[in-house]
């Protein structure tokens, strides 16, 4: 089997790559794969036995990407890393994998130029029913939120594909229901190399004065509750017992510092910024919970949650999305607006009783072993490859048919389209059976 497979690779600062860098090389153990990204450079050490290339949205080679069997696309929430993919899957159908399901944030930014980038835009929106809307909301009349509220714009992004991955089986179940394009589920896989769990001795009767230690890291976008966070932390009684590490990229980092001053919580909160890799896995380490809530939550799986897992380290995450599918023995749900009380209860009883928290972080180091593994997801990538004559049949039939009964319509009437309709159906299924039976590989 030969692979395309559309990627952001580190370092750039995002999860997926860091889940490309430890998938392609399972990947590469069973098929022939050629990694395709659009940054300049990348990591170095990455292509142990794949090949790398960079492509250029405004010059694409078709002829090699026509080299592959199959085509991957690793597809999420931010414009910055995966346009030019995106860009690409357009004119060359293949697999989308997706990471979020809410993608109106990434699709706007197609909005941003006047050009074919935003007439692109404005038709999708068009064929969601909100063309009007989305004109206001490019001057400036209407506030984005009211628009990504309203539409998702996941069948937007699936549209050109032959299939699709999703990681939460609820959002590919409902999605199903909206979409004519194949989809697969296949459970998110771990995002950097499987390493020992780090012992969780208990600190806090070893030496109960050490402080309990908090970690948030990641993207910290306003759905991830920092002031709800820092207020909890600001309330609780016994304060000084906690410190909180943030690390990753503040979308408001003014913000942020005005809200620790405000509550007076310079000496129990420290911003890391983006760090390297080894220095955030020790910071997990050493931390005694993790705070990952996602209000709303984009539909993503969370590669920060399985982080968290192999870390062996309790976590709180919101009662929403993929979030409420995970099992309560291996997290602790906080539900939706009720962020502060619940942050501080569950704060109030680390420092009571830690050992359930330390229980629930090694549960999940258990289902993370099970259920997350790279080489499970390149297998579960290449059982899925093997369907793809289908799926380009599949697409073939649906456009064969949507072009036909355009023209039945534009040429005959109604009655007569009626009656013309079983003839050629019958013959588009006899197309399609012939393509399925073919040899599609290029």
């Amino acid at each position: 089997m030969k692979i395309n497979f559309f990627t952001p690779l580190p370092d750039e600062r995002t999860e997926i790559a860091n889940m490309a860098a430890v998938l392609l090389p399972e990947l590469g153990a069973m098929a022939e794969v050629r990694a395709w990204t659009a940054q300049p450079e990348w990591q170095p050490g990455l292509d142990r036995n794949y090949e790398i290339r960079r492509f250029d949205p405004e010059n694409l080679p078709v002829r090699d990407f026509n080299w592959a069997d199959v085509t991957f696309y690793n597809i999420g929430n931010n414009a910055l890393f995966h346009r030019a993919i995106f860009d690409v899957a357009r004119r060359m159908p293949g697999i989308h994998i997706l990471h979020d399901v809410r993608l109106a944030h990434f699709l706007t930014a197609y909005a941003d130029q006047p050009g074919p980038d935003r007439d692109y835009y404005l038709s999708e929106m068009d064929q969601a029913g909100l063309g009007d809307e989305a004109r206001r909301f490019i001057e400036g009349e209407l506030p984005f939120q009211s628009l990504a509220t309203r539409e998702p714009l996941t069948r937007a992004v699936l549209r050109p594909a032959i299939g699709g991955v999703l990681h939460n089986p609820e959002d590919m179940q409902a999605l199903s229901a909206a979409t004519s394009v194949p989809l697969f589920h296949v459970p998110l896989c771990l995002t950097t190399p499987m390493m020992p769990a780090p012992p969780r001795p208990a600190r806090r009767q070893a030496s109960p004065d050490s402080p309990i230690r908090l970690i948030l890291f990641g993207f910290i976008g306003r759905n991830r509750c920092l002031p709800e966070i820092l207020q909890a932390l600001a309330e609780i009684s016994e304060r000084r017992m906690y410190r909180l590490d943030i690390y990753g990229m503040m979308e408001e980092p003014d913000e942020a510092a005005i809200l620790i001053r405000q509550h007076g919580l310079q000496d129990m909160v420290t911003e890391h910024g983006f760090v390297a890799d080894d220095q955030l896995q020790a910071a997990l380490s050493e931390a005694d919970l993790a705070i990952n809530l996602r209000n709303p939550t984009m539909g993503e799986a969370s590669a920060s949650q399985l982080r968290i897992w192999a870390s062996a380290l309790a976590s709180l995450v919101s009662d929403v999305g993929w979030y409420a599918t995970l099992p309560s023995s291996a997290v602790f749900r906080i539900a939706p607006g009720c962020e502060v009380v619940e942050i501080r209860r569950h704060l109030e009883a680390l420092r009571q009783t830690p050992e359930q928290y330390r229980e629930a972080g090694q549960r999940g180091r258990m289902m993370l072993e099970q259920q997350h593994q790279p080489v499970d997801y390149a297998r579960a990538l290449l059982r899925i490859a093997d369907e793809v004559p289908r799926m380009h049949a599949r697409r073939n039939a649906i456009s064969l048919s949507r072009r036909s009964a355009a023209v039945l319509l534009r040429m005959t009437d109604g009655n007569q389209a009626a009656r013309l309709v079983p003839t050629v159906a019958q013959r588009i299924q006899e197309l399609v059976r012939e393509a399925d039976t073919q040899d599609t590989s290029f």
